[in-house]
């Protein structure tokens, strides 16, 4: 349960995605995202006012991300011409790190001063510079206008908290809407392994990339000529494989229909230094089984594995 307290607005925001029938295919095969956004507070009676703030639309080419830091921006923005004398805070409860860790960062902190280095918390450069600069002008916006506070919390997800269940549940449904929304297009594709996970280290020095082979899953136009690409580690001698992790580059022509074997610079930018080779993804798995028994012996010596 969540306690709430009768002098504070709630705003729970959650996310979902679901696949949706492909008439070419004949199968699911398109991905949409749906956001949700539950406003609760107490009446005068000490009685819980619910209403749902989410926007009834879908959204091809979203990630998850995506819609937990609209959602946040959209709450905001329905509350900012509403009266709210009788409140002292706005709380935003969120199930998502990247929106909790990272709104200070956008509020407080010094992204908005020119020639400063802009990263997140977690030290990635920041792809979402136009919604977060959005979340920041908004919420000066209301604590100037209305006298009152703005507070982020963290929470559980799909846990014993029907509000955030409701915010779920709203997303889910607007993630199946027909109304959709098509967003910039960033190249998803399916991923080479059936299971990743992200990384969750924050400090990107802790990682020796050298040579590598990674598999392009998206990406995502920064500025210029720079593009953040999403993407597996496919060596199987390395301590991440299978994991995902992202990149950048300067070229949007890295194509999910093959693995890259490339070196990366060591100067913690993430940057690739040079393209090595291109390789079929049949002669990769080829590859990948005929050196299974080395590989076993190499996790067996280096990490002790069962």
């Amino acid at each position: 349960m969540y306690d709430l307290n009768e002098d504070v607005l709630y705003l729970f925001t959650d996310w979902a995605s679901r696949s949706v029938y492909n008439p070419q295919l004949n199968r699911k095969t398109w991905r949409y995202w749906g956001k949700g956004a539950w406003m609760v507070y107490l009446n005068e009676k000490w009685e819980e006012e619910e209403e749902d703030l989410s926007d009834n639309l879908s959204y091809k080419y979203a990630t998850n991300q995506d819609m937990e830091l609209q959602a946040a921006i959209d709450g905001l923005e329905f509350l900012r011409n509403k009266d709210l004398s009788i409140f002292k805070k706005i709380m935003i409860v969120t199930d998502s790190r990247f929106l909790f860790d990272n709104w200070k960062c956008s509020v407080f902190w010094y992204w908005n001063k020119p020639g400063v280095n802009r990263r997140t918390r977690n030290w990635d450069t920041i792809v979402h510079k136009k919604e977060w600069k959005k979340l920041a002008k908004i919420y000066r916006e209301i604590i100037k206008t209305k006298n009152i506070s703005i507070d982020f919390n963290l929470v559980k997800g799909h846990k014993d908290n029907k509000y955030n269940n409701k915010a779920d549940k709203s997303a889910v449904r607007w993630a199946q809407s027909n109304n959709r929304i098509v967003l910039k297009w960033r190249g998803v594709r399916k991923p080479f392994f059936e299971e990743n996970s992200r990384f969750k280290e924050w400090y990107i020095d802790d990682i020796q990339w050298d040579t590598i082979f990674l598999h392009m899953i998206c990406y995502r136009h920064i500025r210029g000529k720079y593009y953040r690409y999403n993407c597996e580690i496919v060596s199987w001698d390395h301590e991440y494989y299978k994991k995902t992790w992202w990149i950048n580059c300067n070229q949007k022509t890295l194509s999910a229909k093959y693995i890259y074997l490339v070196k990366m610079k060591n100067d913690g930018s993430h940057f690739i230094d040079e393209i090595i080779a291109e390789y079929d993804k049949e002669d990769i798995k080829k590859k990948m089984k005929n050196d299974w028994i080395e590989t076993k012996w190499l996790l067996y010596w280096k990490w002790g594995l069962d």
